[in-house]
């Protein structure tokens, strides 16, 4: 892998060539890292590298063409109903794409688009990510396929994959969809939904339940999953107000426990490089069972370049629970990136 990143990081465009003939080009696709300092209750601290990558791409023409990228682990880990995986750098995006007039497909390490965070890259999100999604509680990459079309205002995406993050060890398939509607004013309508299965040979050692989120989940039992969540929100210039509410169901020996959460998204600029950020997000990983209900409400403000490619956000965030965990943080985040915030 070392060797592997040496040669890419050096090598900005190569032409492959038979016979005199261009067979494509090789490039730099993206670079985005985001070093950070945090504070967390009871008395931790200090500093980490999350949600960053390189990436790069390789084009033979407009229909055909491939991307990689290696990033940090964070980026992969699987859905907490599956063990954890223990790495720091990781493979974050490798596929190939084919494009037509009416229909795009992309096979190989995906961006499985959950909510309304996994229909956008990293980069690209106003505030920092989810306690949901930070927990866990979706796959955020996996290997599979993906159909991919686009009409005007429309997008929709329907993804065929593992479900595990990694590979398929209880050889079961998942299938996630995303339909949306962008307006040119920049009202969205999103809607993402997730259903697959699990058993044993993948869940044994998973922390879903005791210890872990509270999840009504065995991971020695087979189970039948899904979740759905419905996004209305509005995107213009350096603004972002976003309503999200999503609900899910844990099937295992014909008894169905339900979860769900949501949260609302206020970026708001104050003119220049300034944004505000405020959140409230609500959480409840068992509807049967009020302890597991979780409130946080967070705040802060981002400070950006005048090129917009570099970004500053200081981040307040603080939880409230049935039974009090002294688990509020504060973070720090630098961003720079190659693409346009």
């Amino acid at each position: 892998m070392k060797s592997f990143l040496l040669v890419i990081l050096f090598a900005t465009t190569t032409y492959a060539q038979t016979e005199g003939e261009k067979m494509g080009t090789f490039e730099f696709a993206e670079f985005s890292l985001a070093p950070r300092g945090f504070v967390e209750e009871p008395s931790r601290g200090g500093f980490e590298l999350k949600e960053s990558w390189i990436g790069f791409a390789w084009k033979r023409d407009e229909s055909l063409g491939g991307e990689i990228a290696v990033g940090t682990a964070d980026l992969v880990e699987p859905s907490i109903f599956y063990p954890e995986v223990s790495r720091e750098i990781a493979l974050t995006k490798a596929f190939v794409y084919g494009r037509t007039q009416y229909l795009d497909v992309q096979a190989g390490f995906l961006q499985i688009p959950v909510g309304y965070e996994g229909a956008f890259p990293e980069w690209e999100w106003a505030l920092p990510s989810t306690r949901v999604r930070k927990s866990g509680w979706f796959t955020k990459r996996d290997y599979g396929v993906q159909f991919i079309a686009r009409k005007n205002q429309f997008l929709t995406k329907l993804t065929v994959h593992n479900g595990e993050s990694g590979p398929n060890e209880d050889q079961k398939v998942w299938y996630s969809g995303l339909w949306r509607i962008l307006t040119n004013e920049g009202y969205g309508l999103l809607i993402t939904g997730t259903t697959g299965r699990t058993d044993e040979r993948s869940t044994a050692g998973s922390l879903a339940g005791v210890g872990g989120e509270g999840f009504a989940f065995d991971p020695l039992v087979a189970s039948k999953m899904r979740h759905s969540s419905v996004a209305l929100y509005r995107k213009w210039m350096r603004h972002l107000i976003l309503f999200e509410y999503g609900t899910g169901d844990i099937i295992q020996d014909d008894n169905k426990k339900s979860y769900d959460w949501g949260h609302v998204d206020v970026s708001a600029n104050f003119g220049g490089d300034l944004n505000g950020l405020l959140r409230y997000e609500q959480s409840q990983s068992d509807r049967s069972n009020p302890d597991t209900l979780i409130k946080s409400v967070g705040m802060g403000f981002s400070v950006s370049s005048k090129d917009r490619l570099s970004q500053v956000t200081l981040w307040l965030n603080k939880n409230e629970e049935k039974a009090k965990i002294n688990n509020d943080e504060a973070l720090l985040i630098f961003r720079i990136n190659s693409n346009y915030l």
